[in-house]
C-alpha cells in the first residue's frame, strides 16, 4: 500500500491532478527537496484546499517523516503562513518540534495558537508541558493534570495517620467540658484531663518566660476565637480553634511536636491559616521533613492572605530546593488560586516530572531505604533502578560514591562519572570522589586498550573520548590521536590537536581572544546564537566569570532568556569539569 493510500486519497479520474500533485510532493519531501515539494502541495491546495490540507496534515503523524524535522518545519511553516487560523495545524507543528527536543520552536507554535485563541485547550496544556520539559501532549497532558486542577486546596500529606491523636484530644476536651457542666462550675475550671493538669495562669507565665516576643508568641496572640458552634465538616469533624486553645493551656515542654505537626497539617487542609501557623511553629524537623515544614509554614501564610509577596517567598524557596515536590505542587496551587492557570500548569507538570523519578512519592527517603535494603541483599541492578533517577537529589556524599562504584561495576560508566562529579561538588575537599574519577579514567583507558587488541578501533576511540572528559593529559591526547588517525576521522584529529595546543597556556589565551573577538562581531551583527557559540568556545578553554557575565548581558539585551538559561547551566558544568581537571592534574593523572 502506498503512502497516498494511507492518507485516504482515491485515484478517481476526477481527483487525478490532486492525487498527482500530492504524490509528487511526498516524493520530493522524501528526497529533501522541500521548496519544490511546497510548489506541488500548493498546487494541490489550489485544486481542493480542504481535502489537500487534511491529507498534508496527516504527514505530521507519519513515522516516515517523524524524524525529518526540516521536512515538517518547511511544510508546516508554509502551510501555517497560508492558514494562520488553523490552530490544529500549529499545535501539530509544536508537537512535532517537541518530539525532537526543539522546545523553543515548539513554544512558538503553541503561542501562535494562544495568540489567535487564548481559550484553546490542547496548546495551552502543551505550552505548559513544554516549559516544564515534559513529554505530556494533547489529551494525555489534560488528563495528567486533573488531580492537581481538581484538588480543593493545597497538596498535603495523607491526613488519615494524622487524625487519631487529634480525635483523642477532642474526646478529652469534650469529656472535660461535660464534667464541668455536670458540676455546674461556672466560675472555676473543671479538673483537667489526665496529663493536662496545667492552669492557664501558670502556663502563660511559662510561655512568656520561655518564648518571649518571638514568632511563636505572635502566632499565639493571633489564634482565632473559639466558636461555640460551627460547621465542622470542613475541619474533619473537629473544632480546631477549641483544640488550639486547649493546647495553649499547656506549658511549651508538654506540646508534643508530633501532635502539633498533625494539628498544623490538618488546619492547613481546613484552611485555618492562623492555627496552622501557630501549630507548625512548635515543630522542628531535619532532612525532607524540614523542607516540608518550611513549605507548610509558607502555605499557612498563603491561607491567611495569598499575596504576591507570599508567592515570591514560595518561589524563592523552590529555587533553593528545586526537587521539593510539595513546594513545586503548591506553587502551582497558589498560581491557580490567583487565576494564572498558565503558570500553575507549568509547576504541576514539573511536579509530575519529579514524581516520576520518585515512583509517585513526595519523599525520596523511603525509596532510598528500599534501595539500601536491595543493595545489602546483593540486588545491585534493582538498587540502581531506584538510585539512578534520584542522584541529583541525594545530598550524602558517601551514598553518591557508593552509587558511582555500583554503576562502574555494571559498566554504566558515563552515569558513574556524573555521580562522582556530583559527589565532588558536595565536598570538593573530600578525596573519595577524585579517587573514584581517577580510577574510572584508568578503567576507560584500559577498556580502550582491550578494544584495540580486539580490532575495535571505533569503540576504543569512544572510550578514550570519555576518559578525556575526566582529565585531558598530553599523553592521553596523543593516544587518542593515534586511534583517530587509524580511523581517518580528520575532524576529530583537528579537535584533538587543538586540545593539545590548549594545554599550552599562551596558545590558550590567543585562542580565547580570537573567539571573544568573533563573538563581539556577531553581537554587532545581531546574530546572538553565533555569538553564544563563540562565547562557549572561549569559556571551554578558560571558564572566566567576566566572559560568562558578558555572555549573559548579550542574552538579556537580545531578550533571549532561553539562551541565558542554556549557557548558565553549561557554564556551571564547565566550572566543575575545570576543577576536576585541576585536582586530577595535581594528583598526577596521566
Amino acid at each position: 500500500m502506498s503512502l497516498l493510500d494511507t492518507l485516504g486519497l482515491s485515484t478517481d479520474h476526477s481527483e487525478e491532478q490532486l492525487h498527482r500533485a500530492l504524490e509528487e510532493g511526498v516524493h520530493l519531501l522524501e528526497r529533501h527537496f522541500y521548496d519544490r515539494a511546497m510548489v506541488e502541495f500548493n498546487q494541490a491546495l489550489a485544486l481542493s484546499h480542504e481535502e489537500a490540507l487534511a491529507s498534508i496534515k496527516e504527514l505530521f503523524e507519519d513515522p516516515q517523516f517523524a524524524n525529518d524535522v526540516e521536512a515538517l518545519r518547511s511544510l508546516g511553516s508554509n502551510l501555517l503562513a497560508k492558514n494562520p487560523d488553523d490552530l490544529d495545524l500549529a499545535n501539530q507543528l509544536g508537537n512535532a518540534e517537541r518530539r525532537q527536543g526543539n522546545w523553543q520552536s515548539a513554544k512558538r507554535f503553541y503561542l501562535h495558537c494562544l495568540h489567535h485563541n487564548p481559550n484553546v485547550q490542547f496548546p495551552a496544556y502543551n505550552l505548559a508541558a513544554t516549559i516544564a520539559r515534559t513529554n505530556h501532549v494533547d489529551g494525555a497532558a489534560v488528563s495528567a493534570l486533573q488531580p492537581f486542577e481538581q484538588a480543593p486546596g493545597f497538596i498535603l500529606p495523607d491526613l488519615e495517620p494524622l487524625l487519631p491523636p487529634l480525635e483523642e484530644l477532642q474526646k478529652q476536651v469534650l469529656e472535660k467540658e461535660e464534667a464541668a457542666n455536670a458540676a455546674d462550675t461556672s466560675t472555676e475550671e473543671a479538673p483537667p484531663a489526665p496529663g493536662m493538669e496545667h492552669q492557664q495562669d501558670d502556663d502563660v507565665a511559662d510561655f512568656d518566660a520561655t518564648a518571649g516576643n518571638t514568632v511563636l508568641a505572635k502566632a499565639e496572640r493571633q489564634l482565632p476565637p473559639v466558636e461555640e458552634t460551627g460547621d465542622l465538616e470542613g475541619s474533619f469533624g473537629m473544632n480546631l480553634p477549641k483544640l488550639a486553645h486547649h493546647i495553649r493551656q499547656w506549658p511549651l515542654k508538654d506540646r508534643d511536636p508530633e501532635l502539633m505537626w498533625a494539628l498544623g497539617v490538618v488546619a492547613l487542609a481546613a484552611e485555618e491559616g492562623r492555627i496552622a501557623h501557630w501549630a507548625l511553629e512548635h515543630v522542628q524537623y531535619e532532612g525532607e521533613m524540614a523542607r516540608d515544614l518550611v513549605c507548610f509554614r509558607i502555605l499557612a501564610q498563603a491561607v491567611r492572605r495569598l499575596s504576591p509577596r507570599v508567592i515570591d517567598v514560595q518561589l524563592r524557596y523552590l529555587h533553593k530546593h528545586p526537587s521539593h515536590r510539595y513546594s513545586c505542587a503548591n506553587l502551582g496551587v497558589m498560581y491557580k488560586k490567583t487565576g494564572d492557570l498558565g503558570k500553575a500548569r507549568v509547576y504541576f507538570f514539573r511536579t509530575l516530572k519529579l514524581l516520576e523519578t520518585s515512583k509517585g512519592s513526595y519523599h525520596i527517603t523511603p525509596l532510598l531505604e528500599e534501595a539500601v535494603k536491595l543493595e545489602e541483599e546483593g540486588s545491585v541492578q534493582k538498587a540502581l533502578g531506584i538510585y539512578a533517577p534520584l542522584v541529583s537529589e541525594i545530598h550524602d556524599q558517601a551514598t553518591l560514591v557508593r552509587i558511582a562504584k555500583m554503576l562502574t561495576t555494571t559498566n554504566e560508566l558515563e552515569q558513574a562519572k556524573a555521580t562522582y562529579l556530583r559527589a565532588h561538588v558536595l565536598d570538593s575537599d573530600a578525596p573519595e570522589p577524585l579517587e573514584g574519577l581517577k580510577s574510572l579514567r584508568s578503567l576507560l583507558v584500559h577498556k580502550a586498550g582491550e578494544a584495540l587488541k580486539g580490532h575495535e578501533a571505533a569503540k576504543a576511540a569512544l572510550l578514550l573520548d570519555e576518559a578525556l572528559t575526566i582529565h585531558a593529559s598530553e599523553q592521553l591526547i596523543e593516544r587518542a590521536l593515534n586511534v583517530y588517525k587509524d580511523l581517518g576521522n580528520n575532524k576529530r584529529i583537528r579537535e584533538l590537536e587543538a586540545m593539545r595546543r590548549m594545554l599550552d597556556n599562551t596558545e590558550k589565551q590567543k585562542q580565547v581572544q580570537r573567539e571573544l573577538e568573533e563573538a563581539e562581531k556577531h553581537v554587532s551583527d545581531g546574530i546572538i546564537e553565533e555569538a553564544m557559540h563563540c562565547f562557549k568556545l572561549a569559556l571551554s578553554f578558560t571558564p572566566d566569570q567576566q566572559v560568562f557575565k558578558r555572555a549573559i548581558e548579550v542574552c538579556e539585551a537580545g531578550k533571549r532568556k532561553d539562551l541565558a538559561e542554556q549557557i548558565t547551566g553549561w557554564f556551571h558544568k564547565q566550572m566543575e569539569v575545570a576543577e576536576i581537571n585541576k585536582r586530577l592534574g595535581e594528583a598526577g593523572a596521566v
